[in-house]
């Protein structure tokens, strides 16, 4: 009798195992891809009066930046930057802390000038598989309150170059 109650319990969990669907992962790993020629990128903002910001989601600062890539054996490819975003994951965070700026957060534009949202892939650029591919983007500071508290600007985003 010791065993009846387990071995009950063992017959009523299997219906906790039902499946309701499938879900089928697919993909490819590729021995090559290309080779990025920048790697590493500093975006200066300088000094921006706190006063540009007039109201919630002015922007200002915007500064260009690239990303260069060659011997792609691709046609196109999309960029992710990732880092930390805003409560409303718009933006890339700021830094917080002692001597900080707030209520600001960077906006990420490409080169068709569409918002890059953190986390997500940007519109695709195409690519020549035998000349240097320079990917444009800019980003500008954004106001996420009616004002903005002086301090400064730092934020760190990782970038992964997305193959179709």
């Amino acid at each position: 009798m010791k065993h009846a109650v387990p071995l009950a319990l063992l017959f009523c969990s299997a219906t906790a195992f039902a499946s309701d669907g499938t879900i089928t992962f697919t993909g490819s790993i590729t021995d090559t891809a290309c080779t990025i020629s920048t790697t590493d990128v500093t975006v200066d903002f300088g000094t921006v009066a706190a006063s540009a910001f007039a109201a919630k989601g002015d922007s200002t600062g915007g500064r260009a930046f690239q990303l260069t890539l060659t011997n792609c054996p691709f046609e196109s490819a999309t960029v992710r930057f990732d880092g930390n975003a805003d409560a409303e994951g718009k933006l890339f965070k700021v830094d917080s802390g002692t001597g900080k700026a707030s209520d600001v957060g960077i906006a990420i534009y490409d080169a068709n000038n569409l918002q890059v949202l953190p986390n997500t892939p940007s519109s695709a650029y195409t690519l020549s598989k035998t000349a240097a591919n320079t990917l444009n983007f800019s980003a500008k500071l954004q106001s996420t309150a009616a004002t903005v508290t002086a301090g400064d600007i730092s934020a760190t985003s990782n970038f992964t170059i997305v193959y179709p």
